[in-house]
């Protein structure tokens, strides 16, 4: 048995898990809704009141002090927290689940994305309380660390280290089987639709190998530098492409929102009935944005503030970005456009290659060109995320030996076929939410008196002050 038939075969008994149903709507989906629903309405919209806020940290550096604890600036907190979101589940994943759940599913990662702000919000101030910084002032968080020491404050210690672990394991998985594979395999499946580069998968693995190690090793300051002008340019190049399709089909764009409300709560829907659509466009949200998924509390535990709810309003605006903006952007290309109504239209990024080229044949340059520039953020985005997992469960001594394998996933991620790289990433990058949301509703009172106290200062004008 090859290593990529062992990750199918883990897969395949996760997926059971994961997807086991409850009135026919499936465990998993019911953990995101519940949180985004949960934490929305407890801590009255934080996603709406903080929104402004967030952008002012993050865009306008307020309140920023180079001499609070951590070692990026918020911006870069921001920028290295996108890089993993902002990946090929906006262009690919998207695809799916328009194919699978028809054109209403658009609205469902919508609706899911707004709930989910208020997800990461509640994750990213725990995170932040939690987080563990070195002699040297390196810092290490994330869900692993306030599962064990937070769940240890309320008298949970066993079920602390249990879910820690649980989580460290699955986020480490998640990396290599999820990210690594599904961001690299579409990536060159990309590449190699052009004629020169049709026989030189082998060449882009390295290439794509070669990089990886390079940004990972480097850590998360080397990261950040990378991600602060990868970022910016690759959302500027695909929502600019985006925008040319909307107005080469500008008389298409209403119609197209009136078919994705139309579907998105019609019964009859046409592609998978309401529950398909409806759990379609939930589970691509979750898959594209990671509310729920811890991955956000990793990179912004390393952000320099002092106030978990400052950083939290940063993190706030992820869910905002990468599904709001830019997966509607490529829902609305893929159904202005008409390409997913066509027959063998294809599915994952050749649908939506299809819907670039309606412009013209050298359209999907632009295209590939996003995706490289997704898919290489994402590969180093997740691979941080990752390896603070590894770290947290074995060690940093032992840190090279991730670095290898994740390196090794990314060079052997081209030989899996599209539907088992699909099923490899969603089930691993999604199974970590079971012990990381389990988490936050025993830690929900922590979350809410750090939101309360935070917002009594920052109304009475004490930061100002400060």
């Amino acid at each position: 048995m090859n290593i990529a038939n062992i990750f199918i075969f883990t897969a395949d008994i996760l997926d059971k898990i994961l997807f086991f149903e409850i009135f026919h709507i499936p465990l998993l989906i019911l953990f995101f809704i519940s949180a985004g629903l949960y934490f929305t309405i407890r801590l009255g919209f934080p996603n709406v009141k903080l929104f402004k806020h967030g952008l002012e940290v993050a865009l306008k550096n307020k309140y920023y002090s180079p001499k609070d604890k951590g070692e990026i600036t918020p911006r870069q907190a921001l920028l290295t927290s996108m890089s993993s979101m902002v990946g090929l589940g906006n262009i690919a994943g998207v695809a799916v689940a328009v194919s699978i759940g028809g054109p209403g599913a658009i609205i469902w990662m919508m609706i899911m994305a707004f709930f989910g702000m208020s997800t990461v919000f509640a994750e990213t101030i725990l995170g932040h309380k939690y987080r563990y910084i070195d002699e040297k002032g390196i810092v290490n968080g994330g869900p692993f660390r306030y599962l064990k020491t937070g769940l240890n404050e309320l008298g949970y210690k066993k079920l602390g280290i249990s879910l820690s672990i649980a989580f460290a394991l699955l986020s480490t998985l998640s990396g290599i089987g999820g990210s690594a594979i599904f961001q690299t395999h579409e990536a060159i499946s990309s590449l190699t639709e052009f004629d020169f580069l049709k026989n030189q998968s082998l060449m882009l693995s390295i290439i794509f190998t070669s990089f990886t190690g390079f940004v990972i090793i480097g850590g998360i300051k080397r990261l950040s530098k990378v991600m602060d002008k990868v970022v910016p340019a690759m959302t500027i190049i695909y929502i600019g492409s985006c925008l040319v399709i909307l107005a080469f089909n500008f008389q298409n764009l209403l119609p197209a929102f009136q078919i994705m409300f139309e579907d998105a709560f019609a019964f009859n829907s046409v592609k998978a009935g309401f529950l398909g659509t409806f759990i379609t466009g939930i589970r691509r949200s979750s898959f594209s944005n990671e509310a729920g998924l811890g991955s956000a509390p990793i990179t912004y535990s390393t952000m320099k503030t002092n106030e978990p709810v400052r950083q939290a309003s940063v993190a706030c605006l992820n869910p905002f970005v990468d599904t709001m903006i830019v997966c509607l952007m490529t829902g609305l290309v893929i159904i202005v456009s008409g390409v997913y109504n066509l027959p063998n239209a294809g599915d994952g990024v050749v649908l939506t290659r299809n819907a670039f080229a309606t412009v013209g044949e050298w359209f999907p340059i632009m295209l590939t060109t996003a995706i490289v520039l997704f898919a290489t953020s994402t590969l180093m985005g997740s691979g941080y995320a990752s390896q603070s997992s590894w770290i947290y469960l074995f060690g940093k001594k032992s840190v090279h030996i991730f670095n290898i394998i994740y390196c090794l996933a990314v060079f052997y991620a081209y030989q899996i076929d599209f539907s088992s790289m699909i099923k490899i990433a969603d089930t691993f990058v999604l199974a970590i939410a079971i012990p990381n949301i389990m988490g936050l509703f025993l830690l929900r009172n922590v979350v809410k008196k750090e939101y309360i106290t935070y917002l009594k200062k920052l109304k009475s004008g004490y930061f100002d002050e400060k």
